[in-house]
């Protein structure tokens, strides 16, 4: 029941306080960089990892394959952007937009985390595995080598 701003800091204070008043059975996150940053909390007190979520960014993948944690990695956030876009390109073109856009991104369960880590290998802890621009110009050159905050 917290919004976080994304701030890495803020989700380890708010889990660590968690952590202080009890045990704490499950983490959502909506993002893989502050999921990295509730793990960390429970790793600094010391307590067992609670069953987590924390998108497809390589900085969780790796986290949780370091970690073993019980875990699931949802991909639908980082496709979210892209679909309006799709949406309007189809409109320009006279064609019709679906009421329910079903998108075609399904997480990332423990079975399959080894495959999506190989998957990516050399990519930055910011890339998102499933992001779906493999064919994009440059890849993966260009996304090795940005600079990510």
């Amino acid at each position: 029941d917290y919004f976080t701003g994304a701030d890495p800091t803020e989700i380890k204070k708010i889990i660590s306080d968690e952590l202080a008043k009890g045990e704490v059975q499950g983490v959502w996150m909506d993002a893989g960089d502050g999921a990295v940053a509730a793990i960390e909390a429970s790793e600094d007190a010391g307590k067992d990892l609670p069953v987590m979520t924390g998108e497809d960014e390589l900085s969780f993948l790796r986290k949780w394959e370091e970690t073993g944690i019980d875990a699931l990695a949802p991909v639908y956030p980082n496709f979210q952007w892209r679909t309006p876009l799709l949406a309007l390109e189809k409109i320009f073109k006279g064609e019709e937009v679906p009421a329910e856009w079903v998108l075609p991104q399904t997480p990332i369960p423990a079975e399959e985390l080894d495959d999506w880590r190989a998957r990516n290998e050399g990519m930055p802890d910011g890339h998102y595995a499933k992001f779906g621009g493999e064919d994009l110009p440059g890849y993966p050159e260009v996304w090795q080598q940005r600079q990510i905050p």
